[in-house]
């Protein structure tokens, strides 16, 4: 198809680049220069693009991505002035280079692990007492909690925790009921 272009044998080939590092693997067999275009022959990667694709992770149809070596966050160059609006926000000046953090905060839901719920409370700033205590829960049984629970176990901190909590369900029942909406038709 390239050749088919005005100068297209100069355009180089199109990889495409994931955040996360993950490249996908070079087609199995070259297709024919002039032969009829499919899917599975529609676009060609350089192979010297491509390190070699180990076994166990080639094993099936679909394969996460390789976890990504530790390294430092992208940086960033500022292109405008912002002022914090809040405790949580950052003010940063035009030409500043800041890192990026690609990771949001840690959500928390029915469904979240012990270690996931322990996350979001240290986000949430909470004292190192809550979190041991309620750490040890999961997504299910801490969202479960009633006000008079969480006083009960966190007397300090209880009533924020529940707090908290509710915007979380709120969240949840809105998505819930978008999600519900959008297949409905609505």
């Amino acid at each position: 198809l390239r050749s088919k272009w005005p100068g297209g044998d100069s355009l180089p080939a199109y990889v495409p680049l994931f955040s996360d590092g993950w490249r996908p693997p070079p087609p199995a067999v070259a297709p024919p220069e002039n032969g009829p275009v499919s899917r599975s022959n529609s676009q060609r990667f350089p192979p010297e693009s491509h390190p070699p694709i180990p076994p166990e992770q080639n094993s099936g149809p679909w394969s996460p991505p390789p976890a990504r070596p530790s390294a430092a966050p992208p940086i960033m160059r500022v292109m405008y002035d912002f002022m914090a609006r809040n405790h949580q926000e950052l003010s940063v000046m035009k030409g500043e280079e800041v890192q990026q953090d690609l990771r949001g905060p840690p959500m928390l839901n029915k469904m979240s692990r012990p270690d996931e719920v322990k996350a979001w409370l240290e986000h949430k700033g909470f004292s190192k007492m809550t979190i041991r205590t309620l750490g040890v829960l999961n997504g299910g049984l801490i969202l479960g909690m009633t006000r008079d629970e969480l006083r009960t176990v966190c007397p300090e901190e209880g009533a924020r925790v529940f707090f908290q909590l509710q915007a979380v369900k709120s969240a949840l029942a809105l998505a819930s009921e978008s999600d519900h909406a959008q297949y409905n038709g609505r």
